[in-house]
């Protein structure tokens, strides 16, 4: 998530050293005949400015143009492609008064950068997105942050942002506690499922599954007599706790069993959570493999400072007796998670698993 700052005059460069200080992860990229003695991370060049801007497109998640917008215009005019590949690109006049999102407002985060300089310099982010000039958020964002953005979906993604921008009712229902996520729902009108069955075909249902606790008859009807449309986070952590050689296959039924209960998915899963006592369990570790999911493990100093810094984790003596703390599932789901935990332990054949979510791009962790 590098930024690339780029200028092409001394007012500029004095600019950007400013706010390279305050960015992280930062290059600034000026022509070399501005070239000074400089502590901060300067890329001074000879070469022509439309490969400088060629290549800094290409390395970067986000660009800071300080110039005019005419020339930014047309330096990037032919490489862009796609909202989900272009980089976020930002054009700040010399005096850095105004901030423009020119380029990748949403998926990008352009407008996130914008009101990010906003805070950190006090220029005025002029942002043009009609959800956000509508004080509004957006399905496509959301899905982002959830790790569940999908390209063949940009259709119902309009159309959503559209209802939502200019007021039309768009009604969200979440498996997951919404103050967990910290999402931008300004627009949503957030409902239950027993809310869901009054709606009917024209009415837009969006739904974050989770692990699902409602009535599955219910959700059925909601599915077929509304316009219904679900977005599964593709970034939940498994904490996992069992006792040694546990089989693969006692574990794999067991987490069979837990999708099928609160309809899940295994690819939802990204990683894999324990204590390190089971960092070479092999049915843990078969698992992992299968799903494609990362497994980390924590000591058990980690999860005990976990554990007393909340009340929310449900402990155990015998859980304590054999793995010297009282919880492995939880607590490693709510350490990777950074406390976003959806499900609470689940005993389920023999094994204890536990859910957590790892958000994306939140504004309190950046």
């Amino acid at each position: 998530m590098s930024t690339g700052i780029l200028v092409l005059t001394n007012k500029a460069l004095a600019n950007a050293i400013k706010i390279e200080s305050l960015l992280e992860d930062t290059t600034i990229y000026a022509p070399s005949k501005l070239k000074a003695d400089s502590e901060f991370k300067v890329d001074f060049y000879d070469e022509k400015f439309s490969s400088i801007v060629d290549k800094a497109y290409k390395l970067h998640s986000k660009l800071i143009f300080i110039m005019a917008t005419g020339i930014v215009v047309r330096s990037v005019a032919h490489m862009i492609k796609d909202k989900t590949l272009d980089p976020a690109i930002v054009v700040m006049d010399e005096d850095v008064k105004f901030c423009i999102s020119l380029l990748g407002g949403h998926i990008a985060g352009a407008n996130q950068l914008a009101n990010q300089l906003a805070d950190l310099i006090g220029c005025i982010p002029v942002i043009t997105t009609a959800t956000d000039v509508n004080n509004k958020g957006a399905l496509d964002i959301i899905a982002h942050e959830l790790g569940a953005y999908d390209n063949s979906q940009r259709d119902i993604y309009k159309a959503i942002n559209y209802n939502l921008a200019t007021g039309k009712k768009v009604y969200l229902l979440s498996d997951i506690d919404l103050n967990l996520l910290n999402l931008d729902i300004r627009g949503f009108e957030i409902i239950t499922l027993q809310d869901a069955l009054d709606l009917d075909k024209d009415e837009y249902v969006i739904h974050i599954r989770g692990a699902f606790h409602g009535d599955k008859a219910i959700l059925k009807i909601v599915k077929e007599n509304t316009s219904y449309y679900e977005i599964k986070p593709q970034n939940l952590v498994l904490g996992i706790g069992c006792r040694r050689n546990t089989s693969y296959e006692k574990i794999q039924e067991g987490l069979n069993a837990l999708c099928d209960k609160y309809l899940l998915e295994e690819s939802q899963i990204k990683t894999i959570a324990s204590i390190e006592l089971k960092k070479n369990e092999s049915g843990i570790i078969e698992l992992a493999s299968k799903l494609s999911a990362l497994f980390i493990t924590f000591d058990t100093e980690t999860l005990d400072k976990v554990i007393s810094s909340t009340d929310t984790i449900e402990a155990s003596d015998f859980v304590k007796s054999i793995a010297g703390v009282s919880s492995v599932a939880e607590a490693s789901a709510y350490k990777l998670s950074k406390g976003k935990v959806i499900l609470p332990k689940q005993i389920i054949n023999g094994v204890t698993f536990s859910l957590g979510i790892i958000t994306k791009y939140r504004k309190e962790e950046a």
